[in-house]
């Protein structure tokens, strides 16, 4: 628990400053979202056993750490976590995917520092279980604060980061570098979506506006998360 604090403390530093903390490293965070080609039923039918057994393959090598559908993310189709060094590596690997090379996907690839150790290899590829995925976001009109009510409001965001980790109900978190407006993610178990609204709800940094949450269902293999110790 202490070592997932660690990392959970470092998850709101600005990007500007973003340096790994203890036990925390990079990696690729790739979301599928819609291509430019729109494809009919019949041919996504066609190219899905081909699109999973590609991320299969990659979870399988490794190379993917933690793969998975949304449910309900609009133009966002899916997660991968991926462990290449750089995200132009991350797009090569998934250019290959069938509905990527037929442009009914596209990739958006963030860098993600995280504790990676919580990931670990689940025994089936497809026997799924749901999570919540959330993405911090700064919204474009969002208040100016002085530096004194930005410390105060940052102190209020680290404890309550640090309390939904003590909870249970928080499994991973992490700042994004370089990614514009995304500015952090966290994962959270499978709990009622009210429950988490309501626990994201109580960070000063949301109640200020200086962030935004964007909380999608995310199903990956039973098992992806190690518990807390």
């Amino acid at each position: 628990m202490l070592a997932l604090l660690g990392a959970l403390v470092f998850a709101s530093v600005p990007q500007e400053a973003a340096k790994p903390a203890e036990g925390m490293r990079v990696v690729q965070l790739a979301i599928l979202v819609d291509g430019k080609v729109k494809p009919s039923a019949a041919e996504s039918a066609k190219l899905q056993m081909g699109h999973l057994q590609f991320l299969q393959g990659l979870w399988e090598k490794r190379a993917a750490l933690v793969v998975g559908p949304l449910e309900g993310g609009g133009e966002l189709h899916g997660i991968v976590v991926l462990d290449p060094k750089s995200a132009d590596e991350a797009k090569k690997l998934l250019a290959k995917d069938p509905f990527v090379k037929a442009g009914y996907l596209d990739t958006k690839v963030v860098s993600w520092y995280c504790l990676a150790s919580v990931m670990q290899k689940a025994p089936k590829f497809l026997d799924v279980a749901p999570h919540w995925f959330c993405i911090l976001e700064r919204p474009s009109d969002a208040p100016n604060v002085t530096p004194e009510e930005s410390s105060k409001i940052q102190a209020g965001h680290m404890e309550n980061i640090q309390a939904m980790a003590k909870e249970g109900i928080l499994l991973l978190a992490g700042p994004l570098v370089e990614a514009g407006a995304w500015r952090g993610i966290f994962i959270f178990k499978d709990e009622p979506k009210e429950k988490v609204l309501d626990r994201i709800g109580k960070d000063p940094a949301v109640k200020a506006r200086r962030l935004e949450p964007k909380l999608v269902r995310w199903y990956t293999a039973k098992g992806s998360f190690a518990p807390l110790k």
